[in-house]
């Protein structure tokens, strides 16, 4: 019973400051993981639970039963993102990512067009990718400020134009990563 009124007394704090919550639900399956904000709670045996996406969209409302929950996760990387996705007005397009596959001709001139906006595209290497916005670019290399999926940055990279296959942009992904990416680098 201890677990129970430890995950109780979790529930009602995030409850009552507004944080998001990550529960496993009869079983621990990290792919079936429901993740939102209490909306209701009282000293009962089920809560309510505003239910969100991935990219911090509200999905819908779920009655959740305290004696399902298998595990409780509060705070983490994934986590605040998803509640400042949530909070600063993310939201998430119909539209399809964009591709372009790369050849010799066109390569340079693609790569200095998203440098010059500032675009943050997946580069697609085959089987290999990374995510960031490109510093520089020659008819036979070019760098990229990589950016991590929190929006993080996350180091330079430096690749040959010849193993890039294919670029990915304004995709679900990409906004989702950019528009972390600004958050983080306009905070003091």
């Amino acid at each position: 019973m201890v677990i129970f009124i430890g995950v109780c007394n979790k529930i009602e704090k995030a409850y009552k400051n507004g944080h998001l919550i990550c529960i496993c639900l009869n079983r621990i399956d990290w792919q079936r993981r429901v993740i939102g904000y209490v909306k209701k709670f009282a000293k009962s045996d089920s809560f309510t639970l505003e239910v969100i996406d991935e990219f911090g969209q509200k999905k819908d409302l779920r009655t959740v039963s305290l004696s399902s929950i298998k595990s409780l996760e509060i705070g983490g990387v994934y986590i605040e993102n998803l509640e400042k996705l949530n909070k600063n007005g993310f939201k998430r397009t119909k539209t399809r990512p964009k591709y372009i596959s790369i050849n010799k001709r066109n390569a340079h001139k693609k790569l200095n067009e998203f440098m010059a906006l500032s675009t943050l595209c997946t580069f697609v290497f085959g089987t290999e990718y990374s995510v960031g916005i490109v510093t520089a670019s020659t008819e036979s290399e070019f760098s990229i400020s990589n950016v991590g999926f929190d929006g993080s940055d996350n180091g330079f990279s430096v690749f040959d134009v010849n193993s890039l296959t294919q670029i990915r942009y304004e995709g679900n992904a990409e906004e989702r990563i950019s528009f972390l990416h600004k958050l983080a680098n306009a905070l003091p």
